[in-house]
């Protein structure tokens, strides 16, 4: 089964702790890279993207982002991240993450040419799943 790299951006540690878990405890294919700042994040892309850097990081196949966060949010983030990678990496997948899910955070959402979906917090390993066995078949009619 293919490995997939993703990224995981949420404020709350308790949070990042349950996804390790999660991935962990279900053995998922994901190797996993969580940040508690976007910011930092973004600085992390910056290092894959980048050749120069000689860096041994690898482009996530998809980003959970948590939509509230202190400094930069989840939306600014995404504009940061289409505006500087999405043309290089447009098949690297965006969902996002929140406690609870308004109309209006679905409609911008659906405005972000790099978000796949939305998922109420904590999200479980069975939207994981679903993450994994969606980009297995992408990956499978790409082949």
């Amino acid at each position: 089964m293919t490995n997939f790299n993703a990224l995981f951006i949420d404020d709350n540690p308790t949070n990042n702790y349950l996804t390790q878990l999660n991935i962990k405890f279900d053995k998922l294919p994901i190797t996993a890279h969580i940040f508690e700042q976007a910011l930092v994040a973004l600085d992390y892309l910056e290092n894959c993207a980048n050749p120069r850097l000689n860096s041994t990081d690898i482009f996530p196949d998809f980003i959970f982002i948590d939509i509230n966060m202190p400094v930069m949010d989840g939306f600014e983030f995404i504009r940061a991240y289409e505006d500087s990678y999405f043309h290089a990496h447009p098949n690297t997948e965006i969902y996002l993450m929140t406690s609870f899910i308004h109309a209006e955070t679905q409609q911008k959402a659906t405005r972000c040419k790099s978000v796949h979906g939305l998922f109420n917090k904590p999200f479980t390993s069975e939207i994981l799943k679903q993450v994994i066995n969606h980009l297995t078949s992408r990956k499978s009619l790409a082949a």
